[in-house]
């Protein structure tokens, strides 16, 4: 369902797991949506110096885990997605390999502040 349909449909209070796929069927696709209601966002432009104000628009929120059973090796992408059409925004990151730790030692240091 590339036309968004497929995380659109999905329910909060579900995490979803995939059957194994793969050529030795040892990944699993484990994901789960969160609904966001509209919010502010601020972005730097560094060309022209300004600090822009933007409104986001509520949004489903997925976050999908790739895990390889074989090494326990996994990652995690986020990906929002437009509640009017279910389409993907152009905007998502992923964490692979320990970048995910890192980021949460990160975010732990944040709430030393």
């Amino acid at each position: 369902m590339s036309d968004g349909k497929y995380a659109i449909n999905k329910k909060p209070d579900i995490t979803y797991v995939s059957q194994a796929i793969g050529k030795d069927n040892n990944i699993r696709y484990i994901s789960k949506v969160f609904d966001l209601k509209d919010f502010k966002d601020f972005y730097y432009d560094q060309k022209d110096k300004k600090v822009y104000e933007v409104i986001r628009e509520s949004s489903t929120q997925e976050i999908t885990a790739i895990y390889n059973e074989n090494t326990t090796d996994f990652s995690i992408r986020i990906q929002r997605f437009s509640k009017k059409t279910g389409a993907p925004h152009n905007q998502s990151f992923s964490f692979h390999g320990g970048a995910l730790i890192r980021f949460l030692r990160f975010l732990e240091s944040i709430d030393l502040l």
